[in-house]
């Protein structure tokens, strides 16, 4: 799922439902994940079991 903060930045949340650590490899429609406060782009991300990780959506380069 996505939100919009007001300020135009954009973020992803992954959530696992799984009861086992899990391994994704989110794509992205338009853009790219990267860490909250970070610039390496998002590749692969684990998520342990019942998991929340939160991603900011950049566009492309």
């Amino acid at each position: 799922d996505t939100l919009r903060h007001r300020d135009g930045r954009r973020f992803v949340f992954l959530v696992s439902q799984a009861d086992q650590p899990i391994s994704v490899e989110p794509v992205a429609a338009s853009g790219h994940l990267v860490e909250r406060g970070g610039e390496t782009q998002v590749h692969t991300v684990e998520l342990a079991p019942y998991d929340v990780k939160v991603f900011e959506l950049r566009d492309r380069w």
